[in-house]
């Protein structure tokens, strides 16, 4: 790899989740948001899957009223609502941790040699969001359908559920709106963008892992490898006198360290 384009990688490493996690983060607070902010509007109903009870009144003015039932209406599970609201806050708290974590302890990661391990832990806990918030998206996306769907109908199909959030709705006394119908809208395009941001997560999180450990393989190779004078050294000791021969034997011993075995050798010099 050339010196530009490990420089470019170097950059990248260091860039990339940064942006992503900064990313996530944004279109978490797109998502649980919006959709927090319509549970509000109708006094903490949930209106996924709800079937409200409304009536059309149109007043002299050309002024279209809904009213809304709200004790006859079927609303949907508030613990429905709970889990798309806070699936995304989870996500949100998790990505803003490890986005600190990255900026301000990256350094003391590499010192420690945890960097595979960080990256292994993060995909595989980013693999676990991604599942959550893929719930989460279904939920919304298939609780608005209906939502809307029951408002048609209830108002016999005279006005679209986008045209309906702009008419006067009876909810509060004094005459406040809610775009509701674009809350929602808004609450789905932010849970499925952060769930192709999740996606990306784990593919850099496991690439990067990938590329981490054939190099900590090697550099361990190398280390075992290179053995020094220091460690490496001789003793000879303990020499004997062959009468017969007239031949002196001294007894070699070699001590090294964990790479080589200790060995005793023995050999003779003519005299």
């Amino acid at each position: 790899m050339g010196k530009f384009a490990r420089k470019v990688q170097e950059k990248s490493d260091k860039y990339i989740p940064i942006v992503l996690h900064s990313l996530t983060i944004i279109f978490c607070m797109c998502t649980f948001i919006p959709i927090g902010s319509v549970k509000n509007y109708f006094h903490g109903e949930c209106v996924l899957y709800a079937q409200p009870v409304l009536t059309a009144v149109t007043r002299p003015n050309n002024l279209t009223t809904i009213t809304v039932d709200l004790v006859s209406s079927v609303w949907g599970e508030l613990s429905t609502c709970y889990y798309v609201i806070y699936t995304p806050v989870v996500v949100g708290i998790y990505t803003f941790i490890w986005l600190w974590f990255h900026i301000q302890l990256r350094m003391s990661i590499f010192d420690e040699g945890n960097v595979l391990a960080a990256f292994i832990i993060g995909g595989v806990t980013n693999i676990i969001l991604f599942i959550t918030l893929f719930v989460t998206s279904c939920i919304v996306v298939v609780g608005t359908s209906q939502f809307c769907s029951n408002i048609e109908t209830a108002l016999n199909h005279r006005y679209d559920c986008s045209e309906v959030e702009d008419l006067v709705w009876s909810v509060y006394t004094d005459g406040r709106t809610h775009s509701f119908y674009r809350y929602l809208q808004l609450g789905q395009a932010g849970s499925w963008i952060t769930l192709a941001i999740l996606a990306v997560h784990i593919v850099f999180h496991f690439k990067k892992g990938m590329q981490l450990l054939p190099s900590r393989n090697d550099n361990s190779n190398e280390t075992e490898s290179i053995i020094s004078d220091d460690e490496c050294d001789a003793t000879y000791q303990n020499h004997d006198i062959n009468d017969e021969t007239g031949s002196v034997r001294f007894h070699h011993t070699s001590s090294k360290n964990k790479s080589f075995k200790r060995s005793d050798e023995s050999f003779l010099l003519p005299l």
